[in-house]
């Protein structure tokens, strides 16, 4: 009988921890956006110099290139990776989700971390979804 009379109190007191718990949880889902491309644009379009071209690949062709509309191009292809470059100037990429990107084009992938240096990564709330700028320069 005795115990009947804590039953409110426990209750109370758990869902107050669940309620505490919750919204430090959602205070972190809502640091970041989803994935920062608008972040990442801002970012390359504040430090591409004389044309620099921009190139986009995996995951991050679509948005890019469908939803904010950038006159990028987009690359699956090692050949097409060693098209933009071999012109002897700076290239930027700009890339989302590394692990896909090499199940998909892993070519692509290699080059990338082979021959670009990461500048800037936009982090996200989405589970990989960080979007990466990356820079190659001629030597």
């Amino acid at each position: 009988l005795g115990g009947r009379r804590w039953a409110p109190a426990v209750i109370a007191v758990f869902a107050a921890i669940f309620f505490v718990s919750s919204g430090t949880s959602l205070a972190a889902n809502y640091r970041y956006p989803k994935q920062d491309y608008e972040g990442a644009i801002r970012f390359v379009e504040a430090e591409v110099k004389n044309g620099e071209p921009v190139v986009t690949a995996g995951a991050a062709v679509y948005p890019l290139l469908q939803y904010y509309s950038k006159p990028w191009a987009s690359i699956d292809t090692p050949e097409k990776m060693q098209a933009v470059y071999s012109r002897g100037r700076t290239v930027w990429v700009v890339y989302t989700m590394p692990r896909y990107l090499f199940a998909a084009a892993p070519g692509v992938m290699a080059m990338i971390r082979r021959d670009f240096t990461v500048v800037k990564v936009f982090h996200g709330t989405l589970g990989d979804g960080d979007v990466y700028v990356a820079r190659y320069q001629p030597a």
